[in-house]
C-alpha cells in the first residue's frame, strides 16, 4: 500500500509577509477524507502575537461555510501546547504553529480556516491542510509535530 495515496496536502495561504490586519478565509473540501489537520505557521515577525483570531467554520456547500465550530474558535483565549501547558494566542511568536486536528466523520463537507493578523504590524505566516483517509491518522493526534523553526505548536483536537 502506498500511504501517500491516502493523503492530500493543500496550501491554504502561501508563506509570505502580509499587511497588518489581513484576514484570511480559505475553504477546505474534505470530501472523501476522514481527518483534516490544519497548520498555521508563524514566520519571523516584528510583533509578538501576530495572530489575533483563528477559527474553523463548517458548511454543507462551498461559499456558505459559516457554522462555527466552538472548540476551534480562538480569540486570544488559552489553548494547550504540545507540552500540555495553557498558552494564550497573543503569546505566539516567531516559529510557532497553531495546529487543528479535525475528525471529519459526521461533520459537514467543507471547513474554512479564518485567520486574522494583528493590526499593529505586518506578519509573516502560512497555512496548510493535510487530509487523510481512515486509519492513516489513527493514533497520531498530538504526536510528532515539529514547527519549522524552534517554536512550540499549539494543538487543538476537535
Amino acid at each position: 500500500m502506498i500511504h501517500a495515496q491516502n493523503t492530500k496536502i493543500v496550501s491554504l495561504f502561501q508563506p509570505d509577509a502580509y499587511a497588518a490586519d489581513t484576514a484570511h478565509a480559505v475553504e477546505i473540501d474534505t470530501l472523501g477524507f476522514d481527518y483534516c489537520t490544519v497548520i498555521v505557521s508563524m514566520g519571523l515577525n516584528d510583533v509578538q502575537g501576530p495572530l489575533v483570531l483563528c477559527s474553523l467554520t463548517e458548511g454543507d456547500a462551498s461559499g456558505s461555510v459559516t457554522d462555527a465550530i466552538a472548540e476551534a474558535t480562538i480569540a486570544n483565549a488559552a489553548c494547550v501546547d504540545v507540552e500540555g501547558s495553557a498558552t494564550a494566542l497573543a503569546n505566539m511568536d516567531d516559529g510557532d504553529a497553531l495546529v487543528y486536528h479535525v475528525n471529519c466523520v459526521g461533520r459537514k463537507r467543507f471547513l474554512r480556516l479564518n485567520a486574522t493578523l494583528a493590526a499593529s504590524a505586518a506578519s509573516t505566516c502560512s497555512a496548510i491542510a493535510i487530509m487523510s483517509r481512515k486509519g492513516e491518522a489513527a493514533g497520531k493526534l498530538n504526536a510528532d509535530f515539529v514547527t519549522p523553526l524552534t517554536g512550540l505548536a499549539k494543538a487543538i483536537v476537535i
